[in-house]
């Protein structure tokens, strides 16, 4: 595993060189062997105001601002006021666990379940008593589930991230190759702390909240919106007990959001976005149930991804109805081309469009026409097709660049295979072509790129 910002237990007892647990909580001045060297020869730095030294120090890991204790007694306890960026990221080595045999994975994932708290408790344990300390960053990536919290670590670790007034809080259990894993649920404890009036106070610092595998309620996420007034980034993935979620401000507080992101949010029925006059990003991907969309009173909107299952597109563009004349981007991802659009408002300053088919359902690209039509600026169209080559009536490509607005000006398709005249459809997402049917395709590509309109870039990938 690559070594992380923050450390692992492993490095911690290197330092330390008495092969000490990692639990044991270190004082900084304990860590280094002082050397003989004189301080003054050693501190080059010692005509440097204090809060330039500190702003060197907010600019450094955990790791590396630790490290400077060794400069002089004047630095040894500098990094405990300065602001620090905790990233334990141990995606590297769930890579190398995944990659394992069915038969020894779920062994090997526990012994490094434990080996991951072990190592995110022992720096835990040394910060906090720090009173002054400020976090920039506390960010989890690891694949954990709510047993894993049986005796409130993660819970701990949320806590003391908040307790240090943390800008972005990142929290990532990548459950992904376990099965059906429970996953950890926001707990009672740390919301109810939440409330008081300290915890107050300590999430008013929090710009970034990122949630991904965490069961979490919209009323956990409403309080975050409600009380955090530096909030611009926000995002929820794969959470359940996500039901409705009201981003919602006022004309008299508007939200600072910039950006939003909900995905795999599959019992998400109900979405409102108002008074957000700051968020420029809408990731909406992937809410299988959603009936409800409402969005107001965003002027800077431009830019909105869109992904469902079996919802009606003209039921989520009436919704956005109110912000077509402002949108700049947008991406669609759905499972089937088929009755999908329907009196769609016109998008004036729209310049790309992108456009992914999933699966291999009937239905003809020719039903993206009425929303070409909505888009005078349109300049660039990407299509991205992961459908089954199997099905017999395969998206016409050939339906949508015939049918262009005069302002296309690049026509980009990814996944065409083998047919002149429309698209072998092949599921990307599996396999990959071999080296002689990819020259193949990209011959018959260029062939129908001989056949474009001549105001069109074609690109063939």
């Amino acid at each position: 595993m690559a070594e992380s910002e923050a450390g692992d237990p492993t490095e911690l007892r290197r330092v330390e060189g008495k092969g000490d647990s990692p639990e044991k909580t270190m004082d900084s001045a304990s860590i280094f062997t002082r050397s003989e060297v004189r301080e003054e020869e050693l501190d080059s730095t010692g005509k440097l105001p204090n809060e330039v030294v500190v702003m060197v120090l907010s600019c450094l890991t955990f790791k590396e601002a630790i490290r400077t204790s060794v400069l002089s007694t004047r630095w040894r306890d500098l990094w405990k006021t300065s602001d620090l960026v905790l990233n334990f990221d141990a995606s590297d080595e769930l890579f190398v666990i995944y990659k394992t045999s069915s038969q020894g994975m779920m062994p090997l994932m526990a012994e490094k379940r434990w080996w991951y708290k072990n190592w995110v408790n022992g720096v835990v344990r040394q910060l906090q008593e720090h009173n002054a300390l400020k976090l920039k960053q506390f960010r989890v990536v690891f694949n954990l589930t709510n047993q894993c919290n049986s005796e409130g670590d993660i819970d701990k670790w949320v806590r003391f991230a908040v307790s240090k007034r943390v800008d972005s809080l990142d929290l990532n259990f990548d459950v992904s190759g376990v099965g059906n894993a429970k996953l950890y649920v926001f707990s009672e404890d740390c919301y109810n702390h939440f409330k008081t009036p300290a915890g107050m106070s300590d999430i008013k610092s929090l710009r970034s909240l990122r949630l991904s595998c965490v069961e979490v309620r919209g009323e956990i996420i409403e309080h975050f919106i409600s009380n955090c007034p530096l909030l611009e980034d926000l995002a929820v993935q794969q959470s359940n007990a996500l039901k409705q979620l009201r981003v919602v401000g006022s004309s008299l507080s508007p939200l600072r959001l910039k950006y939003l992101e909900l995905r795999y949010c599959w019992y998400l029925e109900s979405l409102e976005i108002d008074h957000a006059p700051d968020l420029v990003r809408l990731i909406y991907d992937d809410c299988h149930r959603v009936e409800d969309l409402q969005v107001g009173n965003c002027p800077n909107l431009v830019d909105v991804t869109l992904g469902f299952g079996h919802c009606q597109y003209d039921v989520v563009f009436k919704a956005l109805s109110g912000c077509a004349i402002q949108l700049e981007s947008l991406l669609l991802k759905t499972f089937a081309m088929g009755n999908l659009l329907h009196g769609v408002a016109e998008h004036t300053r729209l310049e790309q469009l992108t456009v992914e088919v999933m699966g291999g359902r009937n239905g003809s690209l020719v039903e993206l026409v009425p929303l070409i039509n909505a888009c005078p600026r349109l300049h660039t169209l990407q299509v991205f097709l992961h459908t089954d080559s199997s099905d017999e009536n395969r998206p016409q490509v050939v339906d949508v660049v015939k049918m262009h607005r005069e302002s296309i000006k690049v026509v980009e398709i990814v996944g065409f295979r083998g047919f002149e005249m429309d698209c072998e459809l092949v599921d990307t997402l599996s396999k990959l072509c071999s080296k002689e049917e990819a020259d193949e395709a990209k011959m018959l590509a260029l062939g129908y790129k001989s056949r474009a309109p001549p105001n069109i870039d074609f690109i063939v990938i």
